[in-house]
Parts: C-alpha cells; sequence; structure tokens
C-alpha cells in the first residue's frame, strides 16, 4: 500500500473548494501537537525524557506551542486538490512561537530584524500587538483535511 491508496480519486467539491482557500504563510490554530518521540531519550520537541520507556518510538501529544498557531510552509501548488497537491495528503507547519516569551528582548529584536534565522517574523500576527515568529526547525505534518474544517487566518 502506498500513500496514493489513502488519496481521494476525485477530490470532493467540498474539499477542493477549502483547500483552494489556503495559501503558503496561511496560519491554523492548533491546540495540541501529537508526534513521534524516540524511547530512552530527551524529546527536542519539549524536553520530556522517557528513559524507562524502552527502545523504539513513543506517540506523545502536548501542548507544543505558546500562540496555538502553526504556519503553513508547505509551497501552494501542495496544499491544493489539484496539480501536485492532489497526490499530498499532508502540508508541512511549523509553531508559531511569542518571541517575547522565548527570548529577552535583545534576542527578540534580532529574531525581527532577520538576523536569527531559524525564525521568520510575523508582520500580521492574529492578536495586535504582538511579536511572533515561526520556526523553521521545527517542522510539523498536518493532514490536509484539517484545512476543511478550518479557516486560514
Amino acid at each position: 500500500m502506498t500513500v496514493d491508496n489513502l488519496l481521494p480519486d476525485p477530490w470532493p467539491e467540498e474539499a477542493v473548494a477549502a483547500l483552494d482557500m489556503w495559501r503558503q504563510g496561511h496560519l491554523i490554530r492548533v491546540n495540541l501537537g501529537t508526534w513521534l518521540a524516540t524511547a530512552r531519550r530527551v524529546d527536542p520537541v519539549t524536553g520530556d525524557n522517557f528513559p524507562e520507556h524502552g527502545h523504539g518510538l513513543l506517540a506523545s501529544a502536548a501542548d507544543i506551542c505558546d500562540t496555538a498557531y502553526f504556519a503553513v510552509v508547505s509551497q501552494t501548488c501542495d496544499i491544493a486538490a489539484a496539480g501536485p497537491g492532489r497526490r499530498h495528503p499532508f502540508v508541512q507547519v511549523c509553531p508559531v512561537r511569542d518571541l517575547e516569551a522565548v527570548f529577552d528582548s535583545q534576542k527578540a529584536r534580532q529574531a525581527r530584524n532577520g538576523e536569527i534565522v531559524e525564525y521568520v517574523y510575523l508582520t500580521m500576527p492574529p492578536v495586535p500587538g504582538k511579536e511572533w515568529g515561526h520556526r523553521f526547525t521545527h517542522l510539523g505534518t498536518a493532514q490536509q483535511r484539517i484545512t476543511r474544517w478550518e479557516q486560514p487566518r
């Protein structure tokens, strides 16, 4: 079985309409992230330590983003239900972080000025007056169908 076996062919009309609203850079509201973490190590996302859990992978879930938003970083053509996106059931996302909570004022200024390369400063965050940026070093994957229930921001 391949991912192709899991894709609708053709995509339902309501899915096409929902996916066509999304673009690279849109924000999606996510309250809880889930992922696979390596046992017997410190999780790089949360800092949790799982030394007593044997070997292999463990399912983890946590509130991993202090703003509850993720930025869609997939190319726009990979999000749509047509073209290359027709064969991509997932989109890449990055957590949006509150720079004032993550950094001291000097580092926040550096992130705002593009001097910290793993952060992209958001010029129009959904909460006015906040200094937010999305972090490229923590990529995640979201199913395309989540875009059918959420509106782009």
